[in-house]
């Protein structure tokens, strides 16, 4: 470190004695000419007199766009004195950091280096394709340095976007990142610069931006791959500042890619968040809660930002399952480790991204048996720890967190009945509506047609399949199939409609007084109770299932053709049940990426006319009927969770009677 800055000292006076020998010496492509270019390259920042004699004319003079060598058959042309030279005048212009601050500079000579741009990066393409050996990961670290200096600045960054090529060669150069000693890199940069730029296309809506960035990487999985492996890498060496600093970057950058992809439902987008390993970055959250303290260093601070904005972000993208993954990992105990630093964060909004984990983005998935579980097996043994319990007796924790714990209290209140319901095995309610026999599921059996519906014994299955089955029986056979490509566990699905029957009992009451007021001359037979799960507490309605668009939700869109398929679904759900004394519950399920609409058979006959409350302490109710219909999102397969194999049924030859064996 000494010789080098000994020597950069040495350079500073020979050039400061002679400036304009230099910048003349400099314009001739010749051996002298290389050596001053280079040595003004390391030093005219320092030297205002180069400036005045036009040291950035003599780079750009370098990097003319018509100079560029031409590629034969995809290949570029050898290396030679013209990219030695560019080369040198890339380094000289990343040493500009400083005086693009000054704003005579930057409207001169930066605008200059700006209206060069197409130039500038046709000779970093070329400098990347034609590199070879062992020098070149020493030079390509000129063309990184220089991308990071102007992802600095908006003029260049927005050049950097819209300039053919560019993005493209940001990720090649990203994908080729290492971190070796000697390195003139004191961290990922290219991983900083990348983040930047799709920081930016993100602001400026820029259309194709993510789409450069994969196809220049090979696939979405090939990204997350290699972006997850560099996080894996990092956590080992998060104590250092530089170290900390770099997980940080990745996980930025991660963190933009999933937002680039907008949804889970394109290609590029699911191949995205099906790569994306909830256990590494939840073991990055975890290990930097056992670093951070409530005088954390701003480096660590700059880490749980990022921390806070991936799990913020993805959380509500895809699938609830990676909240449940995240959860078991041990994210709320490090939520809670974390949070005495949260008042070190800088921007009041990222702080209170923070808490709105806890306080919206969580507490919709609790409507889930899965997460339910996972944050309940997590948080409760907590309370007997003093740290944690210090933690969430914290003012802004406390107030956040306060009603997860309780809505987590009631559902596992609701999974009580349930868990004694399926002591004996899980149970089922026979379809035919004569009878709606309940039983275990192993002594059912199922159509064989769609394999969603359940029967006691022949003769329901024939009767049901007279008076309604046989309509229905090829829409519900096709809701099967598009379920099966779903991985939700099927006791999800269940306790999704035992949470319903037990919301409906215990606000029993409510409902009644709602229908009073909006519903006063509604036949009961046409009333529907409605819940919507995505508010956090849950909202509670009242519909009459005879009015336009019941079968839909305000505030819920779904695509035309999805809309018209869940109207005849529920169409025909009402038709059932109509003069059975059934009451049908809608619910409104936010899965993460996706807003689901169930409908739910209630258990309680004759729930309209019905006068006795239910107080929702001792519960004998006999549970979900499990026969469940929805929008076409509902993941549940009829499949028998008991572990018992169904018999199969057999097609009649008259018409699709659908025999049991």
């Amino acid at each position: 470190m000494a010789a080098n800055a000994q020597h950069h000292q040495q350079l500073l006076r020979k050039i400061s004695a002679t400036p304009a020998k230099y910048i003349a010496m400099a314009r001739q492509q010749n051996g002298p000419g290389y050596t001053a270019i280079y040595e003004l390259a390391a030093v005219w920042a320092h030297v205002p007199q180069t400036i005045e004699l036009g040291v950035v004319e003599v780079f750009l003079s370098h990097l003319r766009e018509e100079n560029v060598p031409r590629y034969t058959r995809g290949r570029p042309r050898k290396w030679d004195i013209d990219a030695d030279f560019a080369h040198m005048s890339i380094l000289g212009f990343s040493a500009m950091n400083d005086l693009l601050d000054d704003p005579q500079f930057a409207e001169s000579h930066g605008q200059a280096v700006f209206r060069a741009w197409p130039g500038i990066i046709k000779w970093c393409r070329y400098i990347y394709d034609a590199q070879s050996g062992g020098s070149r990961g020493t030079v390509l670290d000129v063309v990184v340095k220089f991308f990071y200096l102007a992802s600095r600045f908006n003029i260049y960054l927005k050049a950097m976007i819209n300039n053919p090529g560019c993005v493209e060669l940001l990720t090649k150069l990203w994908m080729e990142e290492k971190i070796v000693t000697g390195s003139i890199m004191l961290g990922p940069i290219s991983t900083e610069t990348l983040s930047m730029v799709l920081k930016i296309a993100g602001i400026v809506e820029t259309g194709g931006t993510r789409d450069r960035v994969l196809q220049a990487a090979g696939d979405a999985h090939d990204v997350v791959q290699l972006a997850l492996g560099r996080v894996k890498k990092a956590i080992k060496g998060m104590d250092t500042e530089i170290g900390a600093l770099g997980l940080s970057w990745h996980i930025d950058l991660i963190d933009l890619i999933l937002q680039f992809c907008h949804s889970p439902n394109d290609a590029l987008g699911r191949a995205f968040f099906d790569s994306v390993d909830m256990s590494v970055m939840t073991t990055a959250f975890v290990a930097l809660s056992r670093r951070i303290t409530p005088n954390a260093p701003q480096h660590l601070i700059t880490l749980l930002v990022s921390c806070i904005k991936f799990f913020a972000h993805f959380f509500e993208c895809d699938t609830y399952l990676h909240a449940v993954r995240s959860v078991k990992g041990g994210f709320l105990l490090a939520f809670l480790d974390c949070s005495p630093a949260f008042p070190l964060i800088p921007e009041s909004s990222d702080a209170d991204l923070a808490l709105d984990i806890v306080r919206k983005v969580l507490p919709p998935y609790l409507v889930f048996r899965s997460f339910a579980e996972a944050a309940a097996h997590s948080m409760v043994g907590s309370r007997e720890i003093p740290q944690y319990a210090q933690h969430a007796g914290q003012p802004t924790i406390k107030e956040a967190l306060g009603p997860f714990l309780g809505f987590m209290g009631e559902r596992m209140k609701s999974l009580t009945q349930e868990y004694r319901i399926h002591h004996a095995g899980s149970p089922q309610r026979c379809e035919n509506m004569q009878c709606r026999h309940l039983d275990v599921k192993r002594n059912f059996k199922k159509c064989n047609g769609c394999l969603k519906v359940y029967y006691c014994s022949p003769e329901c299955q024939k009767v049901d399949w007279k008076a309604h089955h046989r309509r229905i029986c090829q829409d519900r056979n096709q809701q099967r199939i598009v379920d099966e490509h779903r991985n939700r566990p099927k006791n999800d699905s269940l306790s999704l409609h035992c949470f319903a029957n037990w919301a409906a009992d215990v606000h029993f009451a409510y409902f009644h007084l709602i229908a009073e007021s909006s519903h006063p001359n509604t036949p009961h037979e046409n009333l529907m109770p409605c819940i919507d799960y995505r508010s956090v507490p849950e909202l509670y309605t009242v519909k009459d299932v005879t009015a336009p668009g019941a079968s839909e939700h305000p505030g819920v869109y779904h695509a035309p053709e999805d809309v018209k398929i869940g109207e005849a679904r529920f169409s025909a759900m009402i038709e059932q049940y109509r003069g059975t004394g059934t009451t049908i519950v809608q619910t409104v399920i936010n899965c993460g990426s996706e807003i689901e609409i169930l409908w739910t058979p209630l258990d309680r006959k004759n729930f309209w006319t019905d006068k006795e409350e239910y107080d929702g302490s001792s519960d004998e109710s006999d549970g979900s009927d499990g026969s469940d219909e929805s929008d076409g999102s509902d993941e549940s397969d009829g499949s028998d969770e008991s572990g018992e194999s169904d018999e199969s049924e057999e097609s009649d030859e008259s018409g699709g009677l659908n025999d049991l064996d």
